[in-house]
């Protein structure tokens, strides 16, 4: 539902509502993901790790397939 949201600004703050229900340890968690890897993006001339690369090596063992595709979990 929330990546059909065409405006960004209503899909972002969607997320971010969506984040905020999670549970306190989850949302932690989330936090320090989120924190590494912006951090990790910081040195990608150094790395030559840029955001889609660092995507490409990160989401498959961040989202479970057995689910489902990143998209069709998106849209549920």
């Amino acid at each position: 539902r929330i990546a059909k949201i065409e405006n960004e600004r209503e899909r972002v703050c969607a997320l971010r509502d969506l984040c905020d229900q999670l549970p306190v340890a989850n949302h932690a968690l989330l936090e320090t993901l989120f924190g590494f890897l912006n951090h990790f993006s910081s040195f990608s001339k150094q790395n030559l790790m840029g955001v889609s690369n660092i995507a490409a090596i990160f989401s498959p063992t961040l989202i479970d397939k057995k689910n489902g595709t990143p998209e069709e979990l998106l849209n549920n």
